[in-house]
């Protein structure tokens, strides 16, 4: 038990005159029979030369090393030097499959999606290899290396200057004089001094610690030997207490204790974290490169020299920019709407215009399959119709655009939680429409390709599932209808729906909010709703 502890179970708490003085005699008693009792004077509360010339030799042991080497704890240079000094070849060789350079050459050679669960596997891999046992040693190691930058860093002038004014920074002589000065002036300085020192024990593994320095800081030449008899010395000096005794006579306070807490940072943990972190956003930006790559060519492919054909309207991307209020609900399928209208107006004529001539002139073996040819043009008609009779809907003069308008001029008026969470519901309710008629395109023309190849010969002949092959043939031959490009163009739309898939947001109101509406819902005033133009 230290003294601290003793006068904190005798006095503690009190703070009557008595029981201080009492604690305060205890104090000089101590430190009359300190060891290093010539560090101060308990009568006069002078802190003596002898303290000073100690403090000048740590002073001189440190001085050359906080030129020579970065004393700036912390850095990225000196987390990386440890980290490095613990890795085996095994854990060096799966790290560097992590690298951005590495991902990069990979995804240009190979399947982008294999090599993504493979870069999963190797970050599962790297946890595995660097456990906790790795983990405990880099971060003492660490923390170790920080400790003894920090012993360097003190700023040993500043508390030397108090004994001699005319002390010059790392100028050194062994005749040096200084005077006595009175403790409290260098009260804060022992307080530092104390929380640095009491980290060092010369026990510890300091030969891993000096490596990484002398490696880091080429030419800092921190010697093994030397160093440790000067913490074997500063562990003497720092077991008997001489520094507390004297911040805690001279100030007068015999309860003081140093309460400081020195930062042990967990560099370990934070690598692996920031290293999978980095990797799966490298991987995200590569794939979504590749994406973007995708969806350009297929665009062109189906498009080609119809780039300016006309699209979607008023569910476009514009009317989020111009009208987002707050956090309200947006348009979420613009792009794809946007495609699937250009589609059917460029391509669904020739479409349907096959199909008719299947269905109409065929002479069928199995009547059930003319039934679902004949079904799938139906279905796509009415969608080509209803595509885009919904795009003029949200006009201001059609009848979802004209409540779109009359909600958003009531929350940019209110713009209370209630009236967002309306405008935010209705207009989940358009996205959730326009994804449905979205799938049942895709379903729909997915089901079409599939019956082209069901029917249909390599060369783009018919099977002899219809009668009449021939003739059908040269009908559309004569009609200038080229099957295999359709059949092209709808795969390739397929594909670039499929690109563009989203995961769309609940769109659910938190709890709060939902309390909210169901308190200050009261029945809105229908607007007055134009017909369509």
């Amino acid at each position: 038990m230290d003294l601290r502890n003793i006068l904190n179970w005798l006095f503690g708490g009190a703070g009557d005159a008595s029981k201080r003085h009492k604690a305060m005699k205890l104090l000089v008693k101590a430190l009359k029979k300190n060891k290093y009792k010539s560090f101060y004077n308990i009568f006069s509360r002078n802190a003596t030369q002898n303290l000073a010339l100690y403090f000048y030799e740590l002073y001189e042991a440190c001085s050359q090393l906080q030129i020579k080497i970065d004393t700036t704890d912390g850095t990225q240079r000196l987390r990386n030097m440890v980290l490095r000094h613990f890795f085996d070849e095994e854990a060096m060789d799966i790290f560097m499959r992590l690298s951005n350079k590495y991902l990069i050459e990979n995804f240009k050679l190979g399947d982008p999606k294999a090599i993504a669960r493979q870069t999963e596997e190797n970050i599962e891999n790297l946890n595995e290899k660097l456990n906790s046992d790795w983990r405990e040693n880099v971060d003492k190691c660490y923390h170790l290396t920080c400790s003894f930058i920090w012993l360097i860093n003190f700023d040993y002038y500043y508390l030397l200057r108090n004994f001699n004014n005319n002390l010059k920074e790392h100028s050194f002589r062994p005749d040096q004089r200084f005077l006595k000065v009175k403790a409290v002036k260098i009260l804060e300085n022992l307080k530092d001094f104390i929380a640095v020192a009491e980290e060092i024990n010369a026990e510890k593994d300091w030969k891993t610690t000096f490596y990484i320095l002398n490696r880091l800081n080429r030419g800092a030449d921190i010697q093994y030997k030397e160093w440790m008899d000067i913490f074997k010395k500063l562990e003497k000096v720092m077991s008997s207490n001489i520094f507390e005794l004297i911040v805690c006579h001279a100030g007068s306070d015999p309860d003081w204790k140093n309460d400081v807490i020195v930062k042990n940072e967990k560099i370990a943990q934070l690598f692996l974290e920031t290293a999978a972190r980095n990797t799966r956003k490298t991987i995200q930006d590569i794939l979504a490169s590749e994406r973007e790559r995708s969806i350009s060519d297929t665009v062109s492919f189906i498009f080609g020299g119809n780039k300016n054909a006309r699209g979607a309207q008023f569910y476009v991307e514009t009317w989020n920019e111009a009208n987002r209020v707050k956090s309200a609900a947006s348009f979420k399928h613009t792009v794809t709407f946007n495609y699937c209208i250009i589609f059917m107006s460029l391509f669904f004529k020739k479409i349907k215009s096959i199909c008719d001539i299947y269905t109409i002139y065929g002479i069928w073996l199995n009547v059930d399959n003319m039934h679902i040819l004949s079904q799938i043009t139906h279905d796509l008609t009415i969608l080509s119709i209803q595509l885009s009779s919904y795009d003029l809907s949200l006009s201001d003069l059609g009848e979802k655009g004209a409540k779109i308008k009359y909600l958003n001029d009531i929350l940019l008026r209110t713009g209370k939680s209630t009236d967002r969470i309306r405008l935010s519901r209705y207009i989940d309710s358009v996205n959730d429409e326009v994804m449905t008629m979205i799938n049942r395109i895709g379903y729909n023309l997915n089901q079409l390709s599939v019956f082209f190849l069901k029917f249909e010969n390599k060369d783009g002949s018919l099977k002899n599932e219809i009668k009449n092959v021939k003739e059908l043939a040269e009908m559309l031959y004569s009609d200038g209808y080229n099957i295999s490009e359709i059949e092209k163009k709808t795969a390739s739309f397929l594909n670039l729906l499929d690109f563009l898939e989203v995961e769309l947001d609940s769109g659910v109101a938190s709890t709060e909010e939902e309390e909210n509406l169901a308190q200050h819902s009261q029945p809105l005033p229908v607007p007055e709703m134009r017909p369509n133009s």
